[in-house]
């Protein structure tokens, strides 16, 4: 199992006695989201197939966001168990700007310190767009002193917009929380 992943790329289970000898040539499809969630909120591996006959398969992921994620596979009718003994993760969100030049959006420079401007939060592992935008803070030395609100993925994967609230400061740093993992500094 992978630990942690980006969408698309591949993955594998091994998943011993899955099917019976005889069990026929059907693809197998792979489930696979957090535990506490239903079966069809779940992400669904892309282009599965089997590697080694009877144990293992093999999944592209799809587009998502999440951590501690468990997996289910079926193959010609017949359900695994959930895999709960190891879990996947997708890779968490990155900040790498606070938005795009030249031009930039009227929170992001000399805001208003009464807020209520837009800011757009350029980055990577934001997900597809829907995907909620659990928590977006900003602050000084990594601190939420301010929380943004009606933040949305704007464009999959790459850019959040949200709006400020009441408040002041200079170098504020901003950190974005989706599935529950909240973002990293951007390194090179």
């Amino acid at each position: 199992m992978l630990s942690q992943v980006a969408w698309g790329q591949s993955g594998s289970a091994v998943l011993a006695n899955l099917f019976p000898a005889s069990g026929g040539s059907a693809a197998p499809v792979a489930r696979y989201g957090p535990v506490s969630a239903g079966m069809g909120s779940w992400y669904e591996g892309m282009s599965c197939a089997v590697t080694v006959a009877h144990v293992q398969i093999s999944c592209l992921t799809a587009p998502g966001v999440g951590r501690e994620l468990v997996w289910r596979v079926s193959v010609g009718g017949q359900n695994s168990s959930v895999l709960t003994s190891q879990t996947s993760s997708y890779s968490p969100p990155v900040v790498l700007n606070y938005d795009r030049l030249p031009s930039r959006s009227p929170g992001s420079v000399d805001a208003d310190t009464r807020g209520g401007q837009r800011v757009r939060i350029e980055g990577r592992n934001f997900g597809p767009l829907g995907t909620a935008v659990e928590r977006v803070t900003y602050g000084v030395d990594g601190k939420a002193d301010f929380e943004a609100s009606g933040c949305v993925v704007e464009e999959a994967h790459s850019w959040i917009a949200c709006d400020t609230v009441a408040g002041a400061g200079a170098g504020l740093q901003w950190f974005v929380t989706i599935a529950g993992q909240r973002s990293i500094t951007s390194t090179t």
